[in-house]
């Protein structure tokens, strides 16, 4: 999958499960983006906005499309900043491209399973 210059690489992986009605699992990332909002697991109210270029070192996390609970969609990112510090936490809101991004993802069909409540 690609994503264009300054778009929203979260929201387009949210639309690709949405269209196609397929699972999403990312596996690789190669790219940078811009001024990017955090949260901290530990701290769940703290949100952190880093502005600036960052270049993307990991990003991980899954995307199903509806009815599957929005807690289970959502991505984890490791970056390293122009000083060479590095930062590695749950993305919140969107995460703007700067340049193309190229995405290694495993798409997978949801099935509904009989007999589980």
């Amino acid at each position: 999958m690609e994503v264009a210059d300054s778009c929203d690489i979260q929201e387009s992986v949210s639309t690709f499960t949405i269209q196609r009605q397929r699972g999403v699992c990312i596996l690789s990332v190669s790219s940078t983006v811009n001024n990017i909002s955090l949260r901290q697991p530990s701290a769940p109210n703290l949100v952190v906005t880093l502005h600036g270029r960052f270049e993307i070192l990991s990003l991980s996390g899954s995307f199903l499309p509806p009815p599957g609970p929005p807690a289970t969609s959502g991505l984890t990112i490791c970056l390293v900043g122009g000083q060479g510090q590095v930062v590695r936490e749950n993305v919140v809101g969107p995460l703007f491209a700067s340049g193309p991004v190229v995405i290694m993802a495993a798409s997978f069909l949801m099935q509904p399973m009989k007999g589980y409540l």
